[in-house]
């Protein structure tokens, strides 16, 4: 039962954080097995993408300190037609233009100025580099660590239907 219960929780819990991050169920399924495997909190990872969001869209208007740092880095932050590039292939060019870096004193300035002030905690990532992100988001769908959203679905009304059970209890 407790299993079960942990089950439904986390498939809920992850529906609720696909809709408040803008992240799809199996890209906040593959960065947690990452954050797992190289020892970052996933909530680090996923607050990290948000900031580098609201600081693509500041820097697409050449503006904020993220617009110096991307530019520093040689990192567009827009699509040859002016909209904003996806956000995952943009973390995944920082992650590596950052980890190529050898002035660590600067890295994490730019890194702050992209990711906000819990970019610092991303170092195990931007030291592992876009390769090793790659290959934990395969590695995480060969472990059977991703579940598909029907699976998630069945699963989040799973849990719709305990909680309305205990609170008629």
């Amino acid at each position: 039962y407790a299993l079960v219960g942990d089950t439904v929780a986390l498939a809920d819990n992850l529906m609720t954080q696909s809709s408040v991050t803008g992240l799809s169920t199996d890209q906040l399924q593959e960065y947690a097995y990452m954050a797992e495997l190289v020892d970052t909190d996933v909530s680090t990872i996923t607050g990290s993408l948000t900031k580098l969001t609201n600081n693509m869209q500041s820097a697409s208007n050449g503006t904020g300190d993220a617009y110096k740092a991307f530019q520093q880095l040689g990192i567009d932050v827009t699509n040859a037609d002016g909209s904003l590039r996806d956000a995952n292939d943009v973390f995944d060019e920082a992650i590596d233009k950052l980890g190529a870096m050898e002035n660590q004193t600067e890295r994490d300035a730019l890194t702050m100025d992209i990711f906000g002030k819990s970019g610092k905690e991303l170092n195990p990532i931007i030291d592992a580099g876009s390769e090793a992100i790659e290959g934990f988001r395969k590695e995480a769908y060969e472990m059977g660590y991703v579940l598909d959203n029907d699976t998630l679905e069945a699963l989040g009304g799973i849990d719709d239907s305990m909680q309305r059970l205990k609170n008629t209890g």
